[in-house]
């Protein structure tokens, strides 16, 4: 594309901190990271896969350089180059959200909400079970 972008229809965007932009698109294999000057192309976490549109969701900057997003069933961290999943949910259940909070990811379940503790991946603690019925989102 002219304007550096993979493509022009894009799905998801999210800011960083230091006020980049992840932006993913449609059936394209790369997403891109526009820094307010160009844009660089990073693999789309479902690599060549043709889109699940429920399941593809905003990527997120984390500490030490790290991309995090989450599908349906799974957290994937981008680092060195690759898309790993980080964690997967229990069979039958879904992940609602993941978004990176310091040095750990917060994993929303459909009846928990999980840290999952940098670098020691594989370790998840139980931070509050949580009737996502009664959850509210306020915007201020």
């Amino acid at each position: 594309m002219r304007d550096g972008l993979t493509e022009t229809y894009s799905y998801a965007v999210s800011i960083t901190a230091e006020g980049s932009a992840y932006i993913r698109h449609g059936a394209a294999p790369s997403m891109s990271l526009f820094d307010g000057c160009g844009v660089t192309r990073v693999p789309d976490p479902r690599g060549s896969a043709q889109p699940d549109w429920p399941s593809t969701k905003r990527v997120y900057g984390g500490a030490g350089g790290a991309l995090w997003t989450h599908s349906q069933d799974a957290l994937r961290e981008y680092r060195d180059g690759k898309w790993t999943v980080r964690y997967e949910a229990p069979p039958g259940r879904r992940v609602l959200a993941a978004v990176p909070a310091g040095r750990r990811v917060m994993v929303l379940l459909e009846d928990a909400l999980r840290g999952l503790h940098l670098p020691a991946y594989f370790r998840t603690a139980l931070v509050r079970r949580v009737d996502v019925r009664r959850l509210s989102v306020s915007m201020e």
